[in-house]
């Protein structure tokens, strides 16, 4: 298993992890989402495959120094296999050599999530996040 970089053709299937996952981004327009991350040189998508068939995604980015990870998704049946891992290990691989020194995580809270990525050496930070849509 090795996560990779999706292209614009994994739209439907990206879309597909997402909506199914019950991902927040849901809310949006997830294929508009999915083509500006593509589009931009600060960010990029990942994903992992089960022969062929896209199992997990995550959408990874930076702005100069600070990196981040956001909408990590595994399909629920392919959950605990070691893949949410790879897909971190990816996005660490790519923000590295994009230059970032640290990297920022937001993923919906639940026991599971919190347990894989104190396993990955992260710390857990009291925020509160405000958000503005515009347009």
């Amino acid at each position: 298993m090795r996560a990779e970089q999706l292209e614009l053709e994994d739209l439907s299937a990206a879309v597909a992890v997402w909506a199914n996952s019950g991902c927040d981004e849901t809310a949006t327009n997830l294929g508009a989402y999915f083509e500006r991350i593509l589009v931009g040189s600060a960010s990029t998508a990942i994903g992992v495959r089960v022969r062929g068939d896209l199992v997990g995604v995550a959408i990874v980015g930076h702005d100069d120094h600070r990196g981040w990870i956001r909408n990590l998704v595994v399909v629920s049946a392919w959950e605990r296999r070691g893949f949410g891992s790879e897909l971190v290990a990816r996005a660490e691989d790519w923000l590295t050599a994009s230059g970032a020194r640290e990297i920022h995580m937001t993923v919906p809270h639940s026991d599971e999530t919190s347990g894989l990525f104190e396993r990955l050496r992260y710390d857990s930070e009291e925020v509160t996040q405000f958000t503005r849509w515009l347009g």
